[in-house]
């Protein structure tokens, strides 16, 4: 279904338009970090569409990796304009470190050592407390744009942490609980 997905992004179909729209005005020319990228979707829109400066798209899993980077080369878009990382979001590893050394049973943190993004989003299926926890730090220093899907049980304890260093929140999806997590999006105040 992945090799589906890529020939509908080459046609210019992706999932989660009515997002990929409201997330185009911080990632138009800017720099964008993708969490949790599966086949690349959010990737390809900021690229191709928003014409991102650079796009770095991660994911634990190599498969979604080759698909992504599979989906970048359909799409024809400039191989210096992205990068893609194989690695587990969460855990002790800083990701400004990544270049360095990748400890791949360790997860990884944003820290201030990984670069300026204008937007990160993050989908990793329960793991986003455990990130924005341990890059607390980075989000109150650097300030970019988030969107997260954030799982029902962490919910007010991931608004509740970004309101405390200054962002306001906008919840994007109303889902109930048997049809998956909601989408956030967080903005400096």
């Amino acid at each position: 279904s992945m090799i589906t997905t890529s020939h509908a992004h080459s046609q210019g179909v992706l999932l989660e338009r009515r997002e990929l729209e409201i997330l185009s005005e911080f990632a138009c020319g800017g720099n964008v970090l993708d969490i949790g990228c599966l086949s690349g979707n959010h990737s390809i829109y900021f690229s191709k569409v928003c014409n991102a400066r650079k796009v770095v798209s991660v994911d634990s899993e190599s498969s979604c990796c080759a698909v992504t980077a599979f989906n970048f080369a359909l799409n024809n878009v400039d191989s210096k304009r992205f990068s893609i990382v194989n690695a587990r979001a969460g855990g002790d590893f800083p990701l400004g470190n990544i270049g360095k050394r990748l400890d791949q049973e360790s997860g990884f943190y944003l820290d201030t050592g990984c670069g300026d993004y204008d937007l990160i989003k993050i989908d990793i299926d329960g793991g986003e407390l455990d990130l924005i926890e341990r890059s607390v730090d980075y989000f109150a220093r650097k300030k970019p744009v988030l969107m997260c899907e954030i799982s029902f049980k962490s919910v007010n304890r991931i608004v509740d942490l970004m309101h405390s260093i200054g962002y306001t929140s906008l919840r994007l999806t109303s889902r109930d609980s048997t049809a998956g997590d909601d989408n956030y999006l967080f903005k400096p105040a």
